[in-house]
């Protein structure tokens, strides 16, 4: 039996088609972006941002989806009762984690203020699930979700703020008028 030249350029035709339809139907995201990142919070940055008198300014703002992470201003209370600032601590761990680091966020969609709502990476670490992992921010819905075997861990190694006591950053932040 020979070889049928217009089967094979039907074939190959409708291969063709098909990766073009495929390529076609693939959302891009709205908005992938890297570089070095500007912490404002322990759930905020700026892509490409600089810091400048205390505060980030240019970038690209994100907003790391699914944590809720303390603000700069919520305090917590340690072992023994004694408040301590543990959303500038947050904010400092993921200053840590970022530092002299290139930041990878992807996303599609913004909230509300016109921040990017991403996942992040640095050197192929996701930093939302670090932040959670290391104590420092809580999956956004409940204790379940994408990270739920991250906020065990941190929960029973009494890591971050699981070290002392402290009201959920959400709560926190409804308290003081203030939104994500």
């Amino acid at each position: 039996m020979g070889c049928n030249p217009f089967r094979w350029g039907a074939v190959l035709g409708g291969l063709v088609l098909a990766f073009a339809w495929m390529a076609g139907t693939t959302t891009p995201a709205l908005a992938d972006v890297s570089g070095p990142a500007c912490v404002t919070d322990a759930s905020h940055l700026s892509i490409n941002g600089k810091r400048s008198y205390g505060t980030c300014s240019g970038g690209i703002p994100v907003v790391l989806v699914n944590i809720d992470a303390p603000p700069i201003g919520q305090t917590c209370q340690d072992p023994k009762g004694k408040p301590w600032e543990c959303g500038r601590w947050a904010a400092y761990v993921l200053l840590e984690l970022t530092k002299k680091r290139a930041v990878v966020c992807k996303g599609n969609a913004t909230d509300q203020n016109g921040n990017l709502v991403s996942i992040c990476y640095t050197e192929g670490r996701e930093l939302n699930r670090t932040l959670v992992d290391l104590g420092w921010a809580l999956p956004l819905v409940g204790e379940g979700g994408p990270y739920a075997d991250a906020v065990e861990n941190a929960r029973t190694k009494k890591l971050g703020l699981w070290q002392g006591q402290f009201e959920r950053p959400s709560v926190w932040r409804a308290k003081q008028g203030k939104v994500q």
